[in-house]
């Protein structure tokens, strides 16, 4: 299941937000990127890291723009993520050499893209990031390495019960509405049920 059902009403699992270890010192950026093609893990003192190659979240990006980190975080690389980046630096053959360090990350996708999505259904919304519904989604999501396809896929009970838990706080769904009309146009659960109940 995407969303754990008691992610409301608990401290958001580990990997919400998930803090690097590699420095002690203070975050210096938090800014949305949007990942990049290459993850490629590398193993030192038996520990795993991962160099991490990534774009600001803007919409036109070039070879120039990407940026390369390295984290002992395991992120998905499905969606665009809020980093917590560190500037630091380390000695390598008695040279310094400036690296960049990801401390912190969660799932961050631009309210842009769920209103693009929403219009394919004939849906008008305006998502904010301080919505129920899209905080809901982010840890899930964050949280669970799943994709909002596997959202759209599940069973009609864990769906329903994901959807309810998702827009408890919520008058008039937005996101969900839209993946109310995705379950339907793909066979899954009922359309006009859903499109708007609580």
């Amino acid at each position: 299941m995407l969303v754990p059902k008691a992610l409301p009403h608990v401290t958001p699992p580990r990997r919400t937000r998930a803090r690097s270890s590699i420095s002690a010192k203070p975050p210096t950026a938090r800014n949305p990127y949007l990942p990049g093609s290459k993850t490629r893990p590398f193993f030192v003192d038996g520990r795993i890291y991962y160099e991490v190659t990534f774009y600001r979240a803007v919409n036109k990006v070039n070879k120039t723009d990407r940026i390369i980190a390295f984290t002992d975080i395991d992120m998905t690389d499905k969606y665009s993520a809020m980093l917590t980046l560190q500037h630091d630096a380390m000695n390598v053959l008695d040279q310094t050499m400036p690296i960049t360090v990801i401390r912190e990350w969660e799932v961050s996708i631009r309210p842009c893209e769920f209103d693009n999505f929403a219009r394919l259904f004939d849906i008008l919304t305006d998502i904010r990031i301080s919505f129920p519904e899209y905080v809901y989604l982010m840890r899930g999501l964050t949280a669970g390495f799943g994709s909002l396809l596997d959202l759209i896929d599940m069973p009609d009970d864990e769906y329903k019960a994901t959807r309810a838990e998702g827009t408890s706080l919520v008058k008039t769904p937005q996101i969900f509405a839209a993946l109310d009309q995705a379950r339907a146009s793909r066979g899954c659960g009922k359309k006009a049920a859903m499109t708007n109940a609580p």
